[in-house]
């Protein structure tokens, strides 16, 4: 018995030994202070291609906004560069004289271009619809129903956190929205500490709001921490914490989580004053409808017209709803994630990459789970160049000193280039201009805690020592 308990006691001591120093290194990981960087860049010209910069290049990381530019690739790939959303009027039944016994349907098309963004003097989207069915009807003995069935699944990828989702850039995606979902509230401190904040709407309510914030003295300069809670599907908007009196006012971006019901008001109220008198209520149809004669059509600035705010002002929103539309034009349903798996199987099948050195889970940047190797986004550069769509592509990258390359100091004035910035990442990836050749390249910095000035700094003046 005591040589079985001593051979026991050895077997144990071991393990123990063995499991310690397996856990060194996680453990030296785990506590490393040093940020990673990966950085590769090629250069192309008359005497072919030459490799410039490799570090790390390889090591698939997070690319934060520079994955922009992988969801335009794809979509002036897949979709050309002139595609155009249209956005449909059906009747759902036959339209006797100028009066429809039945339902009035407006399908969603997932067109993200109804906002002042897109829009000009002319008429917006909903009245040039509504303007198009007066042409038909006077009158309608049914509902206006919202047929959203080519969006199914969820509106945003699952790893969207709460704090993302209830702001402007994180707002989800849709078969309808207006003005990308967002709303906007005016905060300020209020007149005494421990009063509530002031908190009012910029235009229209878009929600009830319950205020439970506080003001907080002013050895809380510059650090509020208001919270913003949207009750889902609900028309209620909880703030909540505290905002510095010192502080001064400031406009606060919200998502809308009932854009489609939005879109339903507000065409109801388009169809009235176009002289279309309308006898049922408004209801949504997630599923598909059979429907017959169309009454009105609506056409979106074709993509290339997109491409200026998703790559130089780095529009989330924009960026989630081109994925989603990639995925209705190709799979045949908007679902997000499917876009993302088709989108990164299909470039890197025709791009040559090697298998795994792309994911992605989202189409802006957002999402933790995003993935790539500098060496992939650099051998896309060097595809897409030779591909019919690139002076579009290539035009559309900001240069120094426009969109959010204005905050990259140093850089080469031949610079055209996609950022992207997440907490503790910092990443750039496009092209430089030299005399005799191209300069292409991607740049990461992943877990990094120092100021982003700083590191934008250094990997510009990187950037600028290539020839």
């Amino acid at each position: 018995m005591p040589d079985t308990l001593s051979r026991y006691a050895w077997v144990l001591a071991l393990l123990l030994i063995w499991a310690t120093a397996a856990a060194r290194p996680a453990v030296a990981v785990a506590s490393g202070t040093r940020a990673l960087t990966g950085c590769y860049s090629v250069a192309s010209g008359p005497q072919g291609r030459t490799e410039i910069d490799a570090e790390n290049a390889d090591l698939r990381l997070t690319p934060a906004s520079v994955a922009k530019l992988v969801t335009t690739m794809a979509a002036l790939e897949l979709l050309g560069p002139q595609f155009r959303v249209v956005t449909e009027v059906a009747a759902a039944g036959p339209v006797d004289g100028r009066t429809l016994s039945e339902d009035l349907v407006l399908i969603g098309a997932g067109d993200p271009t109804w906002s002042n963004r897109f829009e000009g003097d002319g008429p917006s989207p909903l009245e040039s619809l509504a303007a198009q069915v007066a042409q038909r009807l006077d009158r309608v003995e049914g509902d206006l129903v919202l047929e959203l069935s080519r969006f199914p699944g969820r509106d945003f990828p699952a790893s969207r956190a709460v704090s993302e989702i209830a702001y402007a850039y994180g707002a989800p995606t849709g078969a309808l929205a207006l003005n990308d979902n967002v709303a906007w509230l005016r905060v300020a401190p209020g007149a005494r500490v421990g009063d509530p904040a002031a908190v009012s709407w910029q235009g229209a309510p878009a929600y009830r709001i319950e205020n439970l914030t506080i003001t907080a003295p002013t050895s809380r300069h510059d650090r509020g921490t208001l919270d913003v809670l949207p009750a889902w599907r609900g028309d209620v908007l909880v703030l909540r914490g505290e905002y510095p009196v010192s502080e001064p006012p400031y406009r606060l971006p919200v998502a809308l989580h009932d854009g489609e019901r939005r879109v339903g008001e507000a065409f109801l109220q388009a169809l009235a004053a176009a002289g279309v008198e309308l006898t049922g209520t408004m209801r949504m149809s997630e599923r598909p409808l059979v429907t017959g004669t169309r009454l009105a059509t609506h056409r979106s600035p074709p993509i290339s017209g997109w491409l200026v705010e998703i790559l130089q002002d780095s529009d989330n929103w924009l960026s989630e709803m081109l994925l989603r539309q990639i995925a209705l034009q190709t799979l045949g349903e908007g679902r997000g994630l499917d876009g993302a798996e088709h989108v990164v199987d299909e470039l890197t099948q025709r791009a040559g990459l090697v298998e795994g050195s792309l994911e992605l889970e989202d189409g802006s940047g957002l999402s933790p789970y995003d993935l790539v190797t500098p060496r992939a986004v650099v051998e896309l550069l060097l595809w897409a160049r030779n591909r019919p769509w690139w002076a579009t592509l290539a035009s559309s990258l900001p240069a120094p000193g426009e969109g959010t390359l204005a905050a990259w100091p140093g850089l080469p004035p031949s610079t055209r280039a996609k950022t992207g910035t997440l907490r503790h990442t910092v990443a750039l990836a496009g092209l430089v201009e030299r005399a005799s050749r191209t300069i292409y390249f991607a740049c990461f910095v992943n877990h990094a805690t120092e100021d982003r000035g700083v590191l934008r700094r250094r990997l510009a003046s990187r950037i600028a020592s290539w020839r």
